[in-house]
């Protein structure tokens, strides 16, 4: 409904309408008796033809308003791309993480895997003065519960790998500090229900969904200075400094 007036609004609607009811007119005007068959002719074929014009004009504007509309969010949000998988997403963000200048923010559980390809990247960076912040979970029941929404057809992850993958990633980042890095790490108390990397002005946002692997869910890629980026680069930095879901403590 509110599409409608919206598209009733547009100054084209308005001159399609009009031409309907000019042809409208002219063509009742085609009813009177007595007019010359020249007039009733031109009257009768200029009148069909201009509330045909005026009907097409307006099915098009109506398409053309609705491509305008998904432009109009997409510039709004700053959407780059959605990606099928998070796999997929990973080919656009190692780009990225290779060319970072500023500063990395990642909320993530564990990152094993990305840890064993990316690792050394991340110190590298920290080293040449980019910002890295992490969030993992510490919450073991939440943990546990994400093992069993992973679970594909019965086969659920090993009970407590989430929990080691956690432990090795608090391990990594201090065995990092301790060689001259710079990366921080914190642990939220809620569930992980969802996966974020922010490297500079890229921001991806992917979800974690029941019954799929983290790098089976879908994800977005959105540029940091539209709305997209700037809430999810907000609700970070809520995160991080909201003490009573995040602490420096893996707490096991």
């Amino acid at each position: 409904m509110n599409r409608l007036r919206k598209v009733f609004k547009n100054p084209v609607t308005s001159l399609n309408v009009i031409t309907v009811l000019l042809g409208l007119i002219m063509t009742l005007i085609c009813l009177k008796k007595g007019l010359p068959a020249i007039i009733y002719n031109i009257l009768l074929s200029v009148g069909c033809s201009l509330i045909a014009t005026g009907i097409i004009s307006f099915i098009t504007s109506i398409f053309i308003f609705n491509s305008n509309e998904i432009k109009e969010i997409i510039n709004e949000w700053r959407l780059k791309a959605i990606y099928r998988t998070k796999s997929e997403m990973n080919k656009e963000s190692n780009k990225y993480l290779d060319e970072a200048k500023h500063s990395i923010d990642i909320i993530a559980i564990g990152m094993s895997n990305f840890l064993s390809a990316k690792g050394q990247i991340l110190k590298t960076k920290s080293m040449e003065g980019i910002k890295i912040r992490i969030i993992s979970c510490n919450n073991i029941e939440m943990l546990s519960q994400r093992e069993k929404d992973e679970s594909i057809d019965g086969n659920t992850p090993p009970i407590g790998a989430m929990k080691k993958e956690v432990q090795e990633l608090n391990k990594w980042v201090k065995n990092a500090n301790r060689s001259g890095c710079h990366i921080s790490l914190k642990f939220q108390n809620s569930y992980p229900g969802f996966s974020y990397l922010k490297i500079d002005d890229h921001v991806f946002f992917g979800a974690n969904l029941p019954l799929f692997k983290s790098q089976q869910n879908f994800a977005f890629e959105f540029q940091g200075n539209g709305n997209g980026g700037i809430y999810l680069n907000e609700y970070f930095n809520t995160l991080w400094n909201n003490e009573n879901i995040c602490s420096d403590d893996i707490g096991f």
